[in-house]
């Protein structure tokens, strides 16, 4: 196993159902790295505020606005001596619509390199259906052909943001996703 030896952040990014988890289990094979969650860290800052305990269903049907004030803390808070590969959306599914997320939501996390997740929106579509483990509000092709442009349209903008790259990627490019992880997290500071 790759023992990696500097602070990188890599921003793993796609809609909800395209895959982001598989990829980062795989990943977690040859790679040593800390997987952050958008979801999980939101929910973590709360519990140290000793609020409610939230479902991920809860964050996205919540107060968004609230829930990335507490994702930037909760980055802010993260040790500096590691690899990160932050698992995020750059669009966030609510009941009034899609919304994006801003830019500075990441300035914490000092990402080096976006990478979106993109592929067919039947397939996310199929995903989606199979798996019972997450709840997720039913879309039509459409609309996941919507939901999946705008972010990869704001992932492109925050990339440009912070003045990195972006690269997108199927989630069966499983090989280059660790290469380029590889690649990132190896590098001198």
């Amino acid at each position: 196993m790759l023992v990696l030896k500097s602070k990188r952040t890599i921003v793993l990014s796609g809609i909800s159902g395209i895959g982001k988890s598989t990829i980062i289990s795989e990943l977690n094979r040859t790679l040593v790295f800390e997987h952050l969650q958008a979801s999980a860290l939101i929910q973590k800052f709360f519990q140290s505020k000793q609020e409610q305990n939230y479902t991920s269903e809860q964050l996205r049907t919540g107060n968004i606005e609230e829930n990335q004030i507490a994702l930037s803390e909760a980055l802010k808070a993260l040790p500096s001596n590691k690899n990160y590969i932050f698992d995020s959306h750059t669009v966030i599914d609510t009941p009034d619509g899609l919304v994006a997320v801003e830019p500075t939501i990441f300035e914490p996390a000092t990402p080096k390199h976006f990478i979106f997740l993109f592929e067919p929106p039947v397939i996310i579509q199929q995903r989606r259906e199979r798996d019972h483990t997450r709840e997720r509000p039913e879309r039509s092709t459409e609309q996941i052909t919507e939901y999946q442009n705008l972010a990869l349209i704001n992932c492109a903008m925050i990339a440009t943001h912070f003045n990195v790259p972006m690269t997108v990627l199927s989630t069966s490019k499983i090989s280059e996703i660790a290469e380029l992880a590889q690649n990132y997290f190896t590098q001198s500071m």
